[in-house]
């Protein structure tokens, strides 16, 4: 990430359309739509006289009518196409509509002279429908390439799918491959004669670059892990949670069931872990604030504005606002106006998280020293409720997550922005693009464990952008 791989790349197509000997094919580059954008700009800046062409969007039926004729089997069929570079989305890969599965036969028209997957690690499952149809595509292309700034020891097998989506012809046999990789998990000696074989057969195929060796100018970067304690109120719903749950257990743990009853217990024990997280994130997370008298209230006020569609009786919305949590239930009083805005969570139900208490702290100090922190969250609903503390401390900010518009995702200016806060997925699909993190001053990352709280800050330090832009217009809300 930040090491150059995209420009690279670029220079690597410039040597190749040099080449006087080289035919006149193009290349086709797939990539995460967030990052579509930057590869646009990048190939501009290092490249610009190669022709490219964006597959993507409400454009693709107009560039396939506009390009057809040099496909197979028409007029233009034989003559170099007018373009160089094809820039596609991975999504292209992933849909099952009518016009996605005609844009794919579309591009099956070309012989290409490279494939080249940014973010590569996508395909790294082999049954996934996604990388089935790219590797169906790859055999119109005359070499690939995989970029990826995932590091390769995560999983062996899944290191084996992509060295067999690069290497086709060398690595056929799945039998063989499956031998290769064999190696007992408990076995420290074959283990190691696994690694180093494998380490043996990257050698040739793999460019690694680490930012040691790239870019030794920058500083090292810095973690700092605070430790964050629940408040008072927090902390009861907690250990209220723990107790009621060891009940449940106490009580099932009895009669006959075997294995039935285990599964029942394994997937209660998973629920409880989910519960305990939502509550050392915030308590808004779960329903303890609205009992069910004031769910009762709001019961009749959803029945009169059929919240829950015309045929819902009194009984089916309370069922329906049971399953909620408090915080999509102050939501939904405040759809209501503001006549109803007794029944709002208060400030103090806001900060009575403390890892927002910290959260507070962090941003004024942060804001008094000019830095533009970058939030990330496995849980976009801890987006929504940061979203509310921001509004509250009046602070601008925007928020990327998947709902937000792939042209807004990509809008140049939000990659060199004096935005002051960036909400962010942690687990983001399309992952977050290299340019956020890469131009952050600071990354937080917000990780819970149940029974454990902390608060995760990197520090990085890079050139601060002089351009602006109006946050507001920008945020994305999901």
């Amino acid at each position: 990430m930040g090491l150059g791989k995209t420009a690279q790349v670029i220079a690597f197509l410039a040597v190749l359309s040099a080449k006087a000997d080289r035919p006149a094919l193009p290349h086709m580059i797939i990539v995460p739509a967030s990052l579509l954008e930057n590869w646009q700009r990048e190939l501009r800046t290092w490249c610009p006289a190669l022709r490219v062409v964006l597959f993507h969007g409400n454009a693709r039926q107009w560039e396939s009518e506009r390009l057809r004729p040099w496909g197979r089997g028409d007029a233009k069929a034989g003559q170099p196409p007018p373009f160089d570079v094809m820039l596609c989305c991975y999504t292209l890969f992933e849909r099952e509509s009518a016009q996605t599965q005609e844009d794919r036969s579309f591009l099956k028209y070309f012989e290409w002279s490279h494939m080249i997957l940014d973010e590569a690690h996508l395909v790294k499952n082999a049954a996934s429908a996604r990388s089935k149809k790219i590797r169906i595509m790859a055999k119109r292309a005359q070499r690939r390439l995989l970029l990826t700034g995932t590091p390769l020891q995560n999983n062996l097998a899944e290191l084996a799918n992509l060295l067999q989506f690069i290497m086709p012809d060398l690595i056929e046999d799945q039998a063989a491959m499956d031998e290769f990789m064999d190696a007992s998990p408990d076995d420290e000696g074959a283990q190691a004669a696994l690694i180093k074989r494998v380490k043996a057969l990257l050698g040739p195929f793999v460019l690694r670059r680490i930012k040691s060796q790239v870019m030794r100018e920058l500083p090292a970067k810095t973690e700092h892990v605070a430790m964050v304690t629940m408040e008072s109120k927090q902390r009861e719903l907690y250990h209220a949670t723990l107790q009621r749950v060891k009940g449940e257990m106490t009580a099932g743990a009895g009669g006959s069931g075997g294995s039935k009853r285990n599964n029942a217990n394994a997937k209660k024990i998973n629920n409880i872990f989910t519960e305990l997280r939502k509550i050392c994130n915030h308590p808004a997370l779960t329903r303890w604030h609205y009992d069910d008298a004031a769910l009762s209230v709001l019961a009749n006020v959803a029945l009169g504005r059929g919240t829950f569609g015309p045929d819902a009786g009194l009984e089916r919305v309370k069922e329906e606002l049971e399953t909620m949590s408090d915080f999509a239930l102050h939501n939904l009083w405040k759809e209501y106006g503001p006549k109803h805005a007794s029944h709002l969570l208060s400030r103090e139900q806001l900060l009575g998280s403390g890892k927002f208490t910290a959260l507070t702290a962090l941003l004024t100090e942060l804001k008094a020293k000019g830095s533009k922190p970058l939030i990330f969250s496995q849980w976009t609903t801890i987006l929504d409720i940061i979203e509310w503390l921001m509004d509250d401390l009046g602070l601008a900010y925007c928020r990327l997550d998947g709902s937000t518009p792939v042209e807004e995702r990509c809008a140049p200016h939000l990659l060199c922005t004096l935005l002051y806060i960036n909400l962010v997925p942690l687990q983001s699909s399309p992952p977050l693009p290299a340019p956020y993190l890469t131009r952050s001053r600071r990354v937080a990352l917000w990780q819970t464990h149940a029974g454990r709280r902390w608060w995760i800050s990197s520090t990085t330090r890079t050139a601060p952008s002089s351009r602006f832009c109006s946050p507001r217009a920008l945020a994305g809300r999901g």
